[in-house]
């Protein structure tokens, strides 16, 4: 596997990466500095820490993606192994769990409602918004983020039948069984807004939080991203139940 020369005024940042995964592997110098060229690899387009301070304003700390996540975006896909994962999956994206204003130093926690407010105005980009605020949101929009990774999202979705029928593929592969609410939004507005893609805009997707009605309960749903931007942030009550799928997300 070959990758393009390194740009000058990145080599600092590949010493620095390479000498990091060294020391924390143990692994041999000629292996971490193809790490650090996986790293750099300018055919993925992520987005991170420089993208959350151009677009959102916030600093978010400093986590570069984990050589297993290299290893897994330059593999076969594993439901279509005869394609490579970073053909069948959009491009990462880093949800922190709290983000620093810079223009202010104060730091908060990240959750969906820290999210609409930040993606109704960019800095740069497409600004996104949530259809409207439905009663999921009310009862989950301030649970925070566990812990800030790198989220891997899978184009398109299945139905609930083959994903149950994939369960030994998907659980193999490292994929949540259902993934959070703030995760999904946090890819699709992300994605919207940095290069204008629509993730999740044919179809909801099944989240593991629930929603309470009563002694009776739903499961959150997230999806059908309009071209203006609103992201449906919802429960399954709410829903075309022939829209309903189940994505695949991978946390790293």
């Amino acid at each position: 596997m070959s990758f393009p020369a390194i740009p000058s005024p990145t080599l600092q940042r590949h010493t620095k990466i390479t000498e990091l995964v060294e020391e924390n592997t143990g692994i041999s110098l000629s292996v971490a500095k193809l790490v650090a060229d996986l790293v750099l690899d300018p055919s993925v387009n992520m987005f991170g820490k420089k993208e959350w301070i151009d677009y959102f304003g916030v600093g978010v700390g400093e986590r570069e993606p984990p050589a297993e996540f290299y290893r897994f975006w330059h593999g076969p896909d594993p439901f279509d192994p005869d394609k490579a994962v970073s053909e069948t999956h959009f491009d990462p994206v880093f949800c922190p769990q709290s983000v620093t204003q810079i223009s202010t130093n104060s730091v908060y926690p990240y959750h969906l409602q820290a999210l609409r407010r930040l993606a109704c105005r960019p800095q740069l980009g497409f600004p996104s918004r949530y259809l409207y605020h439905s009663e999921a949101l009310t009862q989950n929009e301030l649970i925070q983020a566990e812990s800030a990774c790198w989220l891997v999202l899978r184009k398109g979705a299945f139905d609930q039948a083959q994903w149950e029928k994939d369960v030994v593929v998907r659980t193999n592969a490292g994929y949540e069984k259902k993934p959070s609410a703030l995760h999904l939004a946090t890819v699709a507005i992300a994605r919207r807004i940095f290069t204008g893609e629509r993730p999740l805009s044919d179809h909801y997707a099944l989240c593991s939080e629930i929603v309470r009605y009563g002694k009776g309960t739903s499961p959150m749903i997230v999806g059908k991203f309009s071209p203006g931007g609103d992201l449906d942030v919802d429960d399954s009550i709410h829903a075309d139940y022939n829209a309903l799928n189940v994505v695949a997300l991978k946390t790293f």
